[in-house]
């Protein structure tokens, strides 16, 4: 709810009261420009080009990378480098970034306060980065009206710019296609066994499960 998502946008303001030094450590697949931005899309979807063909459902799957989910990014990339002035251009909006960030790392008490853990993959990146991913990472879903208060809130704290508002909101779908890849790391057998250590759920229902939550994110994507 609002005062939850206030509460996430508040950590990253107080995590940011200093200045971010340039030497400082690099978050884990920082972005430091839109094209470093879709390029790291585009390898998170050529790697649906392996889908393991011993999954659960993998003819479903092969489906979605290359019916829906391929198409989907052509577009939207296209559309980012249109309308890019200069998609090489280092960002200026660069914070710490707890990285992996949002409600599936957090434990909220009985009163409804709200503490972040999960910090390994943290460092400097670009806040675009965390904003996107706060309102794409599936398991525990932010609505988007939250998106305004809460990318304004963050941007206002490090003075951003116009420039970095407009990167930020048209970075929200690429973001969309980089979730829905991850969620498909259940088809690929690397993503399969990391699946079976974090949780003890056969692969069926682990995959059937998946293929439901691409669906609705897919739903959310333009057209």
């Amino acid at each position: 709810d609002e005062a939850l998502v206030a509460q996430a946008a508040g950590f990253i303001v107080a995590t940011n009261r200093f200045t971010v030094w340039p030497d400082t450590r690099i978050a884990s697949e920082a972005c430091f420009s839109i094209s470093e931005h879709i390029a790291s899309v585009d390898r998170r979807v050529a790697r649906l080009e392996n889908i393991d063909p011993d999954a659960p459902l993998a003819d479903k799957a092969q489906l979605v990378a290359e019916a829906e989910i391929a198409p989907s990014w052509a577009r939207i990339r296209e559309a980012i480098l249109r309308d890019a002035n200069d998609p090489d251009r280092p960002v200026t909006s660069q914070i710490q970034s707890p990285s992996d960030f949002g409600f599936h790392n957090s434990l909220i008490d009985d009163a409804g306060r709200a503490t972040f853990i999960v910090f390994e993959s943290a460092g400097r990146d670009d806040a675009a980065k965390l904003i996107c991913d706060f309102f794409c990472q599936p398991e525990i879903p932010v609505p988007l009206e939250h998106y305004p208060r809460f990318r304004d809130t963050i941007l206002n704290s490090i003075n951003a710019t116009e420039t970095d508002r407009a990167r930020c909101d048209a970075l929200l779908d690429a973001y969309r296609i980089k979730w829905l890849c991850i969620m498909m790391n259940e088809f690929l057998s690397t993503g399969a066994r990391r699946r079976e250590f974090a949780e003890d759920t056969a692969r069926e229902t682990r995959a059937a499960r998946q293929l439901a939550t691409i669906s609705k994110a897919l739903s959310a994507l333009p057209q």
